[in-house]
């Protein structure tokens, strides 16, 4: 279902539930993360894997809280002249970071239950 978005409260409605998706979807990816550190795995994004590396996990925390904190008032900006671009932008984060962390989960459960 894609949903109308012909008027302003559409826009604001549709907005918050893909903002409550990706900020799920991120701490979904953080929680997963941490999982797959502490199994054995290891990050597979190189800017990601260098910040745990060299300042650990907490900073892997404040680096996501940053990046939402940053897409969130830049979108603000953006929203004003293209509006239904506070729906897309976090509609297309949300589902790329469900991908992110459905593919840790996946990767948990090969080294827990098969032993790989």
């Amino acid at each position: 279902m894609i949903p109308k978005l012909d008027t302003p409260e559409q826009i604001a409605y549709w907005s918050r539930v893909w903002w409550a998706m990706f900020i799920g979807a991120s701490l979904a990816d953080l929680i997963s993360t941490y999982v797959s550190l502490s199994v054995g795995l290891k990050e597979a994004n190189p800017l990601v894997a260098a910040l745990i590396h060299s300042f650990g996990f907490r900073a892997f925390i404040l680096f996501k809280a940053f990046g939402l904190t940053f897409a969130y008032i830049a979108l603000l900006y953006v929203g004003q002249w293209k509006p239904k671009l506070r729906v897309y932008t976090p509609a297309g984060a949300a589902i790329v970071t469900s991908i992110v962390a459905a593919t840790n989960a996946i990767a948990i459960s090969a080294v827990l239950v098969l032993d790989l």
